[in-house]
């Protein structure tokens, strides 16, 4: 048996404790410079749970150790899966006024989260104005991460 590799020990981890942590959870998908396959020592892990119906929470953050001892920011945002395919035209909130090309990877779903999301949830979304609140929640994303030392954000507590 092939050994995996440290990323895809953490994402596994990552799946299992969200499925556990979300009862409705419907699919986790990864995001960002991971899913660009881009990502270098400083990227974060960029994740979307999906959900049917009202998440337990709106949000988890923390830092995660791979295997190899690496420490990764994770950022979980958590989006009901009615809500899953609309504002396409609009301006993605994290990503600071620019237009981006949103690469997504299904790394678990259900049969349902699987036929509504389908087999790539990437979008292209356009840029939009600038607004300070973006680098205001980046700020205390990495505050509220080193708050609980890394941490419980796939816990309810």
């Amino acid at each position: 048996m092939a050994d995996r590799s440290p990323l895809q020990s953490t994402l596994d981890g990552i799946v299992k404790r969200l499925r556990k942590a979300e009862p409705e959870l419907q699919a986790v998908i990864l995001c960002g410079s991971f899913a660009l396959g881009d990502s270098d020592r400083f990227s974060d892990l960029d994740i979307l749970a999906v959900t049917r119906g009202a998440p337990v929470r709106s949000e988890r953050t923390g830092l995660e150790t791979t295997s190899t001892g690496e420490v990764i920011h994770v950022s979980v945002g958590i989006e009901e899966l009615e809500d899953f395919d609309e504002d396409e035209s609009e301006p993605a909130s994290w990503a600071l006024s620019f237009p981006v090309v949103d690469r997504m990877l299904v790394l678990w779903a259900t049969p349902l989260g699987r036929k509504t999301i389908g087999e790539s949830a990437s979008e292209i979304l356009p840029g939009g104005p600038a607004e300070t609140e973006d680098f205001a929640e980046l700020f205390m994303k990495v505050r509220r991460a080193n708050a609980i030392g890394g941490r419980g954000w796939y816990s309810d507590g």
